[in-house]
């Protein structure tokens, strides 16, 4: 097993992200992780997945978010899709200037909002020769009135910053469960509810599912709607269809990277395909 070093990068627009790499023994290919939505580069299984990358001799950055976790941006939880997509390509650009990566063999992980994050950063650029997207988040789906009602009083916050007022916060999900924006959780909603502890600025809008596909090597782990399984695919494109290979697990999402389901979703991930490949 290599080393394990905590680092820091600088994006185009000034910002310190600050992560961990996890150094595989030999000079080979590199994936760059980062959490979901309001995630730290600790939660969950994330720091299994990379340890596994790198057992596998692969070079593994994971980093925090811009104004989440470690990393500086203000204000603090302020979740920008379009600006992660930029955030990934400047973490790929100080990932491919160490000397042990094959520029030509890095990749893009990501799992919830930033598997969408990380296919639409992948469309873009180039560079990243695969995506790794755990159920990938593509649309939101929202109840009118609530968004109406929230809309309102988002336009009544950026007056009020114009102002020099601090942001307005409000949770994710509330005590109950529910979403102050009417957002779907299905139906665990004590569940849903145990994410009341983290509140965010809300993130109207959301990096579209078009630009995930541009052509562009995939392994895309889906979740159903009810958390009833998980399905595991490596083909170009986008749809069902397009999964060349499947594997099925009663398991939602975030918990494909939890205990004791880590191990199985590993192992999927490096289960060598019928024509060889990994």
């Amino acid at each position: 097993m290599g080393s394990v070093e905590d680092v820091e990068f600088k994006t185009v627009d000034g910002i310190t992200l600050r992560g961990r790499i996890y150094h595989a023994n030999q000079r080979g290919p590199a994936v760059v992780m980062c959490p979901g939505f309001n995630g730290v580069k600790e939660l969950g299984g994330l720091p299994a997945v990379a340890e596994a990358f790198q057992a596998a001799g692969i070079t593994t950055l994971v980093y925090d978010p811009r104004s989440v976790g470690m990393s500086d941006g203000l204000p603090r939880n302020d979740i920008d899709p379009f600006q992660q997509v930029q955030d990934y390509s400047d973490a790929l650009t100080f990932l491919t200037a160490l000397p042990t990566i094959d520029r030509h063999q890095i990749g893009l992980w990501g799992i919830s909002l930033s598997a969408s994050v990380a296919l639409s950063a992948a469309a873009f650029d180039k560079r990243a020769k695969l995506v790794i997207a755990a159920c990938p988040v593509t649309e939101y789906h929202y109840n009118e009135a609530k968004m109406h009602r929230l809309l309102q009083a988002c336009f009544k916050d950026r007056e009020s910053q114009i102002k020099g007022n601090p942001p307005f916060y409000i949770p994710m999900v509330d005590d109950s469960g529910d979403s102050p924006a009417g957002l779907d959780f299905g139906s665990d909603r004590e569940r849903a509810a145990e994410w009341a502890r983290r509140g965010v600025e809300l993130a109207a809008h959301h990096v579209r599912a078009r630009l995930a596909q541009r052509l562009q090597p995939q392994f895309r782990c889906m979740s159903d709607a009810k958390g009833q399984k998980w399905r595991l695919g490596g083909e170009l494109g986008s749809t069902q269809k397009g999964l060349r290979e499947a594997w099925r697990h009663k398991v939602a999402n975030l918990e494909i990277e939890i205990s004791p389901f880590t191990d199985q979703f590993l192992n999927d991930t490096f289960t060598p395909r019928k024509d060889g490949s990994v």
